[in-house]
């Protein structure tokens, strides 16, 4: 278990994703996967993200620099009838969406329509909702030239057309 408020970074191909929970509470691993490990009175609730213990309870994938397509997440500890929230660089892509399935292994695949970003959060939506999140699978995308990036190269281009133009003018 990880002290209070410490994150733990992971590799896997090439990338690292730093995880992380609620400043107040701890962020675990077991064989079915990260959790938040509840504090004080909550001590003998099972180690889930738990929107009963904590409304607020999430688990954070920050992929730092890189842009990531979300492909499919694993849920374990999955109850009847429970659901997740899921967000994109703070923004909330899927609210209370349901886990299909009861048990390990529910898997639930994101369509292409979710945007990159990178950082992505899994959240209990209500008060029933409990879950771990036992793997997440993401592309790396490869990062394309801002407009801002792209100006002074189609500035140049143009001012290297205009040099050749007058070159070609005083031969004539």
């Amino acid at each position: 278990m990880l002290p209070v408020g410490v994150s733990k970074a992971f590799t896997e191909g090439g990338l690292t994703v730093d995880v992380s929970t609620i400043p107040t509470s701890r962020l675990g691993r077991d064989n079915r996967g990260l959790f938040v490990q509840k504090p004080g009175i909550f001590n003998d609730i099972p180690n889930q993200v738990d929107a009963a213990a904590n409304p607020n309870e999430f688990i954070d994938f920050d992929f730092g620099s890189e842009l990531v397509q979300s492909i499919s997440v694993v849920f374990s500890r999955v109850g009847f009838n429970d659901d997740f929230s899921f967000s994109v660089d703070g923004n909330v892509i899927l609210p209370d969406t349901d886990i299909l399935g009861v048990g390990n292994n529910r898997v639930f695949s994101f369509d292409s329509s979710v945007p990159l970003g990178s950082v992505l959060r899994f959240r209990a939506s209500n008060f029933n909702d409990d879950f771990t999140i036992s793997k997440l699978t993401v592309y790396a995308v490869q990062q394309v030239p801002t407009p801002a990036a792209v100006l002074p190269v189609i500035s140049g281009l143009f001012a290297a057309a205009g040099r050749r133009k007058d070159e070609e003018s005083e031969e004539a």
